[in-house]
C-alpha cells in the first residue's frame, strides 16, 4: 500500500533540483495504448462425419500496444536562457501483460459422446528502454512555465511470449488431457521515433 501512495505522489509531483542552469527531473507516469499492433485470432469448430468435415471459424482482430503500463525514469536538463533549453530523458517502460486466448473442437457427430477440444493462451509481455534528447522551449508567466518539447526518442526493445495450451478429450486410447507451455524470446531490436509534448511546469517561491 505504501508503495501506491509513494507511486501516486509521484505521478502528481514533480520534483526539480536545480543547480543554476542545469536540473534533474525524476518522473513516474502510466503509458495508455496508441499505436496498437493488430494479431488475428482463431475459433475453429469441426463436425467430423464418417465421410467429410464441416469445418466453421470465427476470427478476431486483437489490438494492443506493447508499451502499455507504468514506465519511471529521469530527465537532465540544461537552460541556455529562460525560453530555450534541451534536455535527455531515459525511461523504463514496465509493459502491461496481454492474454490472447484461440479455441479449437471436434465433434464426432457419429459417436456424440467422443469428442477433442484445444484450448491456449498466448501471453505478450515487453520492456522498453528509452532515450529520448529534445528541444524545450518554454514562457514563463510568473511560477507558471508552460512549455513544448520537439525532439526525437530511441527505443531498446525486449519481448517475451509465453504460450499455453490444453487438449481435452474422450477419444478412447488416449489420455483425457495433456498441458504444453512454451516461452520464446524475440530478438531485441532498435525503434526509432519522433516526440512532441505539451505541458506546464509550476516553480513555487523560494523560502
Amino acid at each position: 500500500m505504501k508503495r501506491i501512495i509513494l507511486i501516486l505522489m509521484l505521478i502528481f509531483l514533480s520534483v526539480h533540483i536545480f543547480s543554476q542552469k542545469f536540473y534533474i527531473k525524476p518522473n513516474v507516469g502510466y503509458s495508455i495504448e496508441t499505436f496498437k499492433k493488430g494479431i488475428i485470432t482463431d475459433s475453429i469448430f469441426h463436425m467430423v462425419y464418417s465421410d467429410t468435415i464441416i469445418t466453421s471459424t470465427k476470427e478476431t482482430l486483437n489490438n494492443f500496444s506493447l508499451i502499455k503500463g507504468w514506465n519511471a525514469g529521469i530527465t537532465l536538463g540544461y537552460k541556455f536562457n529562460s525560453n530555450i533549453g534541451i534536455e535527455m530523458g531515459i525511461s523504463y517502460y514496465f509493459g502491461k501483460p496481454t492474454s490472447i486466448e484461440f479455441s479449437e473442437r471436434y465433434n464426432f457427430i457419429d459417436n456424440p459422446h467422443n469428442f477433442v477440444q484445444i484450448v491456449g493462451t498466448n501471453i505478450y509481455k515487453s520492456k522498453v528502454i528509452s532515450l529520448s534528447p529534445s528541444i524545450l522551449i518554454s514562457k514563463p508567466f510568473g511560477d507558471f512555465i508552460p512549455y513544448i518539447k520537439i525532439g526525437g526518442c530511441l527505443n531498446y526493445i525486449l519481448l517475451n511470449e509465453n504460450y499455453s495450451e490444453k487438449v481435452t478429450t474422450t477419444l478412447p486410447g488416449y489420455f483425457p488431457f495433456s498441458n504444453i507451455t512454451s516461452e520464446l524470446r524475440y530478438n531485441r531490436s532498435l525503434s526509432i521515433g519522433l516526440l512532441t509534448s505539451i505541458g506546464m511546469d509550476y516553480q513555487g517561491s523560494n523560502i
